[in-house]
């Protein structure tokens, strides 16, 4: 059976490009180490004969088999962002934790009988702290040797690569994209079959790593395909004791000789009753960290366990200092890595599109037009997949002079607000509805088209970073602002607990956690019937709370909202695409300036 990835809605909006030195290196080395694929690079081998000569790359070789097989991934492993330095992919390479790089070295060297016995195979799993130094080490010497010379220009054409498929998706989507990228890759019913693997245990499901596509000079005409394990997606393994009553000896020994090698990432333990959290504290186990809740468990990024004498904050498994920060930073992060997606699309269709001569340049002109009509960079990327190829090389729209007034909403009136600043009228608008409801909590969200109008979490008041974490991007029910999307209608629900769907799902739950048990949402509709957003109202008791008035209050400021993003998108969005294509030359990038 072929190996199949399976990505659901939220993997497709983290679809994304990158450019990886380190990751071409490697597969240059895999290239030398396989005969089979040299007739395509003979000319580049010639060139390096007498390099490739003077190198001594046996340790390496170790790990990198003449017949396939498993490498380890810190080798090679897949950037965290679109176009790394070598530098930095080096760094982090040494940053492998010794006791992971213990584990994939070992995996490794099992491909090939007797050499995880040999010398140079036991040395390796002895001290895998040394061996990932040398291992580097070896690296960094085969970047300089092999690929820095002609990077420049191999670097010229995996960005070509990349702004091709940027295009496809721009004229196709994501289906004409992923359905392109090689005859033995099948995409099909949100599953992406490659022909030229076996399936694996460990394949990838629908739970939002999303899928990043590296171009490579030297992996053609192969395909190289790997998905990422939950302890490289820092997901977490939690051994749940809420129901045990007892710890023996034995399974105290049993957890400290499991877990010992993790004390750099603990296993998250949930010990509920405090007669099994004391025992567990005075085992002194290294490898794991306790916590109250499973909720808590799940909800904490791993990180090492603290010495004895470090204080938590109770029931989270961190510092009190830290408790309050953590949640609103992996908030954030998440956020960005959101929206990075979208912005290395947009940059490959302005590559191929002005033949700028770089990821960077293409960045810098995003950012200029970004700054300079005050248009946040998620929405201007979003703008440039979506809207048409320019008209003319001296005007995207040759029919647009000037643009219509902004409508004239009262909310604007009200709070004095700019029509063309943004943040400003989205804040405003959420105060209001949040004051004249009398809610606890508010949400405001918009839909992008870039997305398959999903929606965009933009202003949000009171409840915590777990809610917001849950409805930041939202592409389907059960949440109340997808039901009131998909409706067309305001939604109530006067209680979240008796609600089986939403009460079962992520944000439901965290809902309840955080004390609020009744939601309304109100789709923003324009005149002409289009879900541009939702307005979504939050309050702690149960039950319906909304007069009359106040629903027509709030219908009335949907509208005008609606109305507003209407004219933001012709007017303010469309005047940054309009500078992008007029400055497209104009624009520098860092190193040039």
């Amino acid at each position: 059976m072929p190996l199949i990835l399976h990505l659901g809605a939220v993997d497709l909006t983290r679809c994304r490009f990158a450019i990886s030195p380190l990751c071409q290196t490697h597969e240059a080395l895999r290239m030398l180490r396989r005969p089979a694929r040299h007739g395509y690079h003979h000319a580049w081998l010639r060139r390096l004969r007498r390099t490739l000569a003077g190198l001594d790359l046996s340790p390496l070789w170790l790990f990198v088999s003449r017949v396939g097989g498993y490498t380890p991934d810190f080798l090679g492993a897949p950037p965290d962002e679109p176009y790394p330095s070598i530098e930095d992919e080096l760094a982090r390479m040494r940053a492998t934790d010794p006791a992971l790089a213990r584990v994939e070295m070992v995996r490794s060297l099992a491909g090939t009988p007797g050499l995880a016995e040999s010398p140079q195979g036991r040395a390796a799993l002895d001290d895998p702290a040394q061996a990932v130094r040398r291992l580097a080490d070896l690296t960094e010497l085969a970047w300089h040797a092999l690929i820095a010379p002609d990077w420049p220009r191999h670097r010229a054409v995996l960005a070509a690569d990349i702004a091709h498929r940027s295009r496809e998706a721009a004229d196709g989507g994501l289906d004409a994209l992923l359905a392109g990228l090689h005859p033995g890759i099948g995409w099909a019913g949100h599953r992406l079959t490659l022909s030229m693997y076996r399936d694996h245990a460990d394949a990838q499901l629908p739970d939002g790593r999303g899928i990043l596509l590296m171009p490579s000079v030297f992996v053609w005409p192969d395909v190289v395909s790997g998905f990422a394990r939950a302890a490289r997606q820092r997901q977490r393994l939690v051994l749940d004791l809420t129901d045990v009553q007892l710890v023996s000896a034995a399974a105290r020994r049993t957890l400290r000789i499991a877990t010992d090698h993790l004390a750099h990432e603990p296993l998250a333990v949930v010990a509920a009753t405090p007669s099994i959290r004391g025992v567990l504290e005075q085992s002194n186990l290294a490898g794991i960290r306790l916590y109250d809740t499973l909720a808590d468990a799940l909800a904490s990024p791993p990180r090492p366990s603290p010495t004895r004498n470090e204080p938590t904050a109770s029931g989270t498994g961190r510092t009190p200092a830290e408790a309050g920060n953590l949640p609103r930073e992996v908030f954030g992060l998440r956020a960005k890595a959101r929206s990075s997606g979208l912005i290395g699309i947009a940059q490959g269709i302005l590559i191929e599109r002005y033949d700028l001569p770089d990821p960077p340049a293409a960045f810098a002109l995003l950012r200029e037009a970004s700054q300079n009509l005050n248009v946040p960079l998620r929405v201007l990327a979003s703008a440039v997949i979506t809207a048409p190829p320019p008209q003319t090389t001296r005007k995207w729209f040759t029919g647009r002079t000037t643009h219509a007034a902004p409508p004239a909403a009262a909310l604007l009136h009200t709070y004095g607000v700019d029509a063309s600043d943004r943040r400003r009228v989205l804040t405003s608008a959420l105060d209001e509805a949040v004051a004249l409801s009398d809610a606890d909590a508010g949400e405001l969200h918009l839909t992008d088209l870039a997305q398959d109008d999903a929606l965009v979490l933009e202003e949000h008041q009171g409840l915590d970073a777990p809610y917001w974490d849950q409805v930041s991007l939202v592409t389907e029910p059960p949440p109340v602002c997808a039901q009131a999307q998909r409706r067309g209608e305001a939604v109530t629900v006067v209680d979240v607990a008796e609600s089986p769907d939403l009460s079962a799902h992520p944000a439901g739950r965290a809902l309840l956690e955080a004390g609020s048990h009744a939601v309304h949402s109100r789709p923003l509709t324009t005149a002409d019937g289009r879900c541009t957003g939702t307005l979504t109202l939050h309050r702690d008791p149960t039950g319906a709370w909304l007069t009359g008035e106040q629903e027509r209050a709030l219908g009335t400021l949907a509208a005008e909202v609606a109305a507003w993003r209407s004219w933001y998108r012709r007017a303010v969005v469309l005047d940054a695409l309009e500078y992008l294509h007029q400055h497209r030359g104009t624009v520098l990038t860092q190193d040039e300036r």
